[in-house]
């Protein structure tokens, strides 16, 4: 149980134990008949075949190849790295299908967060059962989760970034070592916002000489994945195949026109608002541009204000982190050309999960901050009608003249039905859609096949 009333008195109870298990069995359930029906409904996707054969060559020959899609061996137009498909890799390694493939790349994602709340809850004495219990929904209220499914990186990596950012005040090489893995093996975005929170930690360091210790002992964690990355690429490639890469890669950060680069050179009101018509943005729904351009800045708001109870408990530079979300969030509406949805999960998981460590470490110095996060979580639902019925009750619960002990007990229910609820509801809604061909025998032999490729996107490659 959640204390979302401070001096409420944790209830305690030998049922209460039971009604978790009970409560975990029934959600996870609706969450997996989710997942399931998603992964079949679904259509395919010219990404998740890249992102799947290229993790897949690399787990099993130490390659990085997805050709004919993208060429050549590491080649830099591979942007999911293999930490984004590990789950759909074993998947398929075991079973040759897409669907099996899908949903175990989900629950791949989801002990990814198990393994960092169990790590979480040793350090920073939270409770374990309350964060194993979100754990699995956190991932599904997340704007187009459905990128875990298909592998793609933002999803896997975002998880292990923002864990490393609770691990950096107890555990720093570790933490930088993560960062470092989810960048060079997830999704290299994320090296805008780990650029930003590490120089600004090194910024509030107390003296000049601790900060230049500190960054010279910090660059050896940081460095091991990338000299792992680019030793693996000089052994399979070569050293001037290297030299090329580093050349290609660096046109794709600072020249590529999706990049954003070029649009921050042309910066101009105009340009931001054609980006916005010409991009996805403006087909999103108003619940989109809420969960995306609101929430963030509420969030920055409940985390300015309760900074010092946050840098308190969990070690957590409020100001760094702060940065380093809204460094994604404003390349996103100000420079992205594109404005994918799933470009958008670099910092709405950020603020999703943050918000839930919140809850569950009781760190918020009132009582009303609380009922304020489940209001802005409750954005992150997908029927309209849930979400104001949701608010309104726990809004009656707040203002009634219950006890605190009451209150909380209330609280607790309401929340955890609702997010039950939530996920029925998604579930009945998919199931009515219709399930897509997946069955492509030919891939079985080879997901390299030009046979393999052609078939899964329904049409023949060079045509």
């Amino acid at each position: 149980m959640i204390n979302f009333y401070k001096d409420a008195l944790q209830f305690k109870s030998k049922y209460l134990v039971v009604l978790k298990i009970l409560y975990f069995s029934a959600l996870n359930y609706f969450v997996y008949k989710f997942v399931f029906i998603n992964a079949n409904v679904i259509n395919t996707f010219e990404d998740e075949i890249i992102s799947l054969a290229s993790s897949y060559s690399f787990f099993t020959t130490l390659n990085f190849i997805a050709e004919p899609l993208i060429p050549g061996n590491y080649g830099v137009g591979l942007t999911s790295g293999p930490l984004s498909a590990v789950g759909g890799v074993a998947g398929w390694s075991l079973s040759k299908s897409f669907i099996i493939s899908r949903i175990s790349n989900f629950y791949y994602v989801v002990l990814l967060q198990v393994i960092f709340s169990y790590l979480l809850s040793k350090y920073f004495k939270l409770n374990f059962n309350n964060l194993i219990l979100l754990s699995t929904v956190q991932v599904t209220l997340v704007p187009w989760w459905i990128g875990a499914l298909y592998g793609m990186g933002e999803i896997a990596s975002t998880i292990i970034f923002v864990n490393s950012l609770f691990l950096f005040s107890k555990k720093r090489q570790l933490s930088l070592l993560l960062f470092s893995s989810s960048i060079i093996y997830g999704k290299f975005l994320l090296a805008a916002p780990f650029a930003i929170f590490f120089i600004a930690d090194l910024i509030f360091s107390p003296s000049i000489e601790k900060k230049y210790k500190r960054f010279i002992k910090d660059l050896i964690p940081i460095s091991i994945p990338f000299v792992i990355w680019y030793t693996l690429i000089i052994l399979k490639t070569g050293f001037d195949n290297f030299i090329i890469y580093i050349s290609e890669f660096l046109g794709f950060v600072f020249v590529f026109e999706n990049s954003g680069v070029e649009s921050a050179r042309n910066i101009s009101l105009d340009l931001i608002l054609n980006q916005l018509r010409d991009s996805e943005v403006s087909g999103w729904s108003s619940a989109s541009l809420i969960r995306t351009i609101v929430v963030p800045i509420l969030f920055a708001i409940i985390f300015l204000y309760n900074k010092n109870s946050i840098n308190n408990i969990f070690g957590l530079n409020v100001q760094a982190t702060l940065l380093s979300v809204f460094v994604v969030y404003l390349w996103f509406w100000i420079l992205s050309p594109l404005k994918y949805i799933r470009h958008t999960q670099h910092f709405t998981l950020i603020i999703i999960f943050l918000f839930f460590y919140c809850l569950v470490g009781g760190i918020l110095e009132k009582d009303i901050q609380n009922i304020f996060i489940l209001s802005v979580v409750s954005l992150f639902f997908s029927d309209l009608l849930l979400i104001l019925i949701f608010n309104t009750l726990i809004y009656l619960i707040y203002f009634s003249k219950l006890n605190l002990n009451n209150k909380n007990i209330f609280t607790n229910v309401v929340f955890s039905v609702f997010l039950l609820s939530n996920i029925i509801i998604s579930t009945v809604e998919e199931s009515s859609k219709e399930k897509v061909n997946l069955d492509f025998p030919e891939c079985a032999y080879g997901l390299a096949l030009e046979t393999c490729y052609s078939n899964y996107l329904y049409y023949e490659l060079g045509s």
